[in-house]
């Protein structure tokens, strides 16, 4: 089985270091480098083949600019954001900019990992503080496991549902268009749900963000039932 090709983009010295030193200790990966800034992390990317950028947008050389540079011209690429808690304009324009896993630099080994993991599998990986900090509130009820650095993983087809709940559509028209049953929809509605520890549909919304389903403008989360 081929190595994944990893590259670090960060500017801040200690923490490239350090997911330079783990990414190394990992056997299923390979690390290409450290890009200091957008200048030397385009030309990387345009030498070697990379598959995931673990990225940094908010350090010195980085904006999210630099998300839409990497979904623009290599779209094969998968993006684990690891940062400081953004704010949650930053990171629902992240979101929307590309970026397909994010987590905090303060999580732990195992979270990094996992993120690491579930990013190259092409599932989705977000920090709980981050869903948090996106403020599912209004009707929505946030567990308390959300509140730590525990990662919440979507599967391929739980994101078609979550985008097709997003459009309007009801369980019986998503079982329809996804070929299935509408029970095995419910079940999985349910089980996006108890991810995301919320209990009505505005807590799934976010996810659609990523796929430009809605703007921001329109998260009006109270206008949303079970």
């Amino acid at each position: 089985m081929s190595l994944i090709n990893v590259v670090i983009a960060n500017s801040n010295y200690l923490t490239g270091m350090a997911l330079s030193i783990l990414i190394d200790e990992l056997p299923a990966y390979q690390y290409l480098g450290t890009a200091k800034n957008e200048g030397q992390l385009q030309q990387i990317v345009s030498k070697k083949n990379v598959d995931l950028v673990v990225i940094d947008f908010s350090s010195d050389g980085f904006n999210i600019n630099t998300i839409v540079f990497l979904k623009k011209n290599y779209p094969q690429i998968k993006t684990l954001a690891i940062s400081s808690l953004p704010s949650k304009e930053t990171a629902l324009n992240s979101f929307k900019s590309g970026v397909h896993s994010y987590i905090l630099n303060d999580c732990g080994k195992e979270e990094i990992i996992e993120a690491l993991e579930k990013t190259s599998e092409g599932t989705d990986f977000i920090c709980g503080k981050i869903l948090h900090q996106l403020e599912l509130i209004d009707n929505t009820t946030i567990s308390n496991s959300l509140l730590t650095c525990g990662g919440v993983s979507i599967t391929d087809r739980e994101l078609d549902i979550i985008k097709l709940i997003a459009e309007g559509l009801s369980n019986k028209q998503i079982a329809e268009k996804l070929c299935l049953s509408t029970h095995t929809v419910n079940t999985h509605r349910k089980n996006i749900m108890n991810k995301l520890g919320v209990n009505n549909t505005a807590g799934l919304v976010m996810f659609a963000v990523k796929e430009n389903l809605l703007g921001t403008e329109r998260f009006n989360f109270s206008s949303f039932s079970n």
